[in-house]
């Protein structure tokens, strides 16, 4: 039995270069590039404080907190991994990941706890496929219309996950996130907060008062973050030096 085709996979378009338009796909990889550099550029950072540069450069004084992770933990974490999503430069799709057997999600396991107890972040979990989607309802010749993606490997979110998981334990354990935050926290999903401002709203209408509302949108916050003003937080608030070493790993050297 045979299917008839429905449609035709439409040609890429023609991207606008600074004095022309371009038609081979290495010139108009070219333009995005160009226009990609200018737009997620890093700020620039001022100079970092004395006390900055201490507490980044300080040697240990006190023997580092070994950090663990165990194989029914990754089970766990490898059971949530969406099928849909692309796999990174090594080619290994999700699905294949959680079709691992045990033996190797213990060999996972015990690669994970070296690299948390060395402090390192792999170079080769760091690179990325990159690809770009035009935004809808927008001109395909401008290229500022493409939105940026990084496909990285499934074993490097996998790693992202561990680590976060011991980032959230150690900042619930020790209430460094506030109450009010939503999002980014358990039990705490952004819809909580919706429901929380709509009956402040509503409390306000009861007693004739209103209640104004200031929205902040800081875009593009992870290019342009201060990674090094982000360690520094991190020393401060006590997180674990294999942590904390771990993470400037992962800052340095990102590759697409």
């Amino acid at each position: 039995m045979t299917l008839p085709l429905t449609g035709r996979k439409k040609p890429n378009p023609l991207i606008q270069g600074k004095t022309h338009l371009e038609c081979s796909n290495r010139d108009k990889a070219e333009v995005l590039a160009d226009t990609l550099e200018t737009s997620i550029e890093p700020n620039q950072a001022s100079k970092l404080t004395v006390e900055v540069k201490q507490e980044i450069t300080k040697p240990e004084t006190e023997a580092a907190t070994i950090e663990e992770c165990s194989s029914d933990e990754i089970r766990r974490l490898i059971k949530k991994l969406k099928n849909c999503k692309a796999p990174g430069k090594d080619e290994i799709a999700n699905q294949a990941i959680k079709m691992f057997p045990n033996v190797a999600v213990d060999r996972l396991a015990e690669i994970f706890i070296a690299y948390l107890q060395h402090q390192r972040f792999p170079k080769a979990w760091k690179e990325a496929r990159f690809t770009v989607f035009p935004k809808a309802g927008k001109p395909l010749r401008d290229p500022a219309t493409y939105r940026p993606t990084s496909l990285l490997s499934g074993l490097s979110k996998l790693f992202e996950k561990v680590i976060l998981a011991h980032l959230s334990d150690f900042a619930s354990s020790e209430n460094i996130l506030a109450t009010e935050q939503f999002g980014f926290q358990k039990e705490h999903p952004t819809n909580h907060q919706l429901l929380r401002v709509v009956d402040i709203i509503s409390q306000g209408f009861n007693i004739n008062k209103s209640t104004g509302l200031v929205l902040l949108d800081v875009a593009k916050a992870f290019d342009r973050g201060r990674h090094r003003g982000l360690i520094y937080k991190l020393i401060k608030l006590k997180f674990s030096s294999n942590l904390v070493n771990l993470l400037t790993s992962y800052f340095l050297h990102c590759n697409v």
